[in-house]
């Protein structure tokens, strides 16, 4: 596996500010929608472009595990359940992408597995809620909706993970 340059670390950092701050107003929004999971739902998006692009550019596995640990960092100010649920899901976005993809080196192994990661932090979240935090806010329905919204998170983070590698692929193409 080759190692992070200092250019990738640079970007990832750079992702994260912008994770960190696209992630609270959209946290915000979502707690107007009564659905579980709202606020994976809304993130789901805007998490998969910057993940995506800044993949694109490290095409490292591993880019994932180190933003979620970075922002679980950060999470950590609100919620340590909410920290390790996502830093977990980063890790196993990872792992299941070297196990299924073996590397970056295709656009498409970035493509598909990037959502992995939001449809992953659905899962965490639900197991660590029920497991640790019986009287929590935040509210997961059920096995069967959480498996319902794990697969609309899924297709949205897949639609928004085709989106910038088509767009990247321009710009990059061009420079």
């Amino acid at each position: 596996m080759k190692k992070f340059t200092l250019k990738d670390w640079v970007l990832m950092a750079l992702s994260l500010a912008m994770m960190i701050v696209v992630g609270r107003m959209l946290y915000t929004i979502s707690l107007s929608l009564p659905i579980p999971s709202s606020r994976v739902l809304v993130t789901a998006p805007v998490f998969a472009f910057i993940y995506t692009a800044t993949a694109m550019q490290t095409r490292r596995i591993g880019t994932v595990s180190f933003i979620s640990l970075a922002y679980g960092l950060y999470m950590l100010r609100f919620s340590i359940f909410g920290a390790a649920a996502g830093v977990l899901s980063g890790i196993l976005c990872d792992l299941l992408s070297l196990l299924i993809f073996k590397n970056y080196d295709k656009i498409e192994n970035i493509v598909y597995s990037v959502p992995i990661k939001s449809t992953l932090s659905v899962w965490t979240s639900y197991f660590i809620v029920t497991k640790f935090v019986p009287n929590s806010r935040f509210v997961q329905a059920g096995l069967i909706p959480t498996l319902i919204i794990s697969v609309i998170i899924y297709f949205v983070g897949l639609g928004a993970s085709k989106y910038t590698a088509r767009v990247f692929s321009k710009r990059m193409a061009i420079a």
